[in-house]
């Protein structure tokens, strides 16, 4: 067999091979895709539904763990096993029983919890409300957006947040 042959066929085998393996790398990576574990709290369902489409328009597998005030996500924290903890949590700035602020305050003393990322989302710009829940162990202090593709925007950043490792 001529020479010019027999390397004919190893490039054909070895770009068949290529096209494979680039096949079975992507197939796997998509299966090591882990989805979003995002914790949202707000005592308005509008904002929290809104805030919830715009997160599964980005990662339809995403899950979110909803809560209505700040009582709730502390009574969560406490029975929660440190192995199922969110990868980010969202909370509103006002809510009823604990504020945003007071939860953060919760979550900062309980040391098992520091690795989550945390995000108000808040209608207020209240320079006091922001330094508060800054100070609180707020990563971000973000106003709630006004338009869709704003909060598109946020959704995106929120499950970026969510699939960040933290030390």
């Amino acid at each position: 067999m001529p020479a010019l042959t027999i390397q004919k066929k190893i490039k054909q085998a070895l770009l068949h091979f290529g096209i494979f393996f680039k096949i079975a790398v992507t197939k796997i990576t998509m299966s090591l895709s882990i989805p979003s574990r995002i914790l949202i709290a707000d005592d308005d369902a509008d904002d929290i539904e809104l805030i919830e489409q715009a997160i599964h328009d980005i990662d339809p597998a995403a899950e979110l763990l909803k809560f209505s005030n700040g009582r709730l996500v502390q009574q969560y924290f406490e029975r929660e096993e440190t192995g199922t903890l969110p990868g980010l949590v969202v909370l509103d700035y006002n809510m009823p029983e604990l504020t945003g602020a007071e939860v953060l305050l919760y979550m900062k003393q309980q040391h098992r919890l520091h690795t989550i990322p945390r995000v108000v989302l808040s209608t207020s710009s209240s320079p006091l409300n922001i330094n508060e829940c800054l100070a609180n162990g707020a990563d971000e202090y973000i106003v709630k957006p006004i338009s869709w593709p704003e909060l598109r925007n946020l959704a995106q950043k929120l499950v970026s947040l969510s699939k960040q490792e933290r030390n």
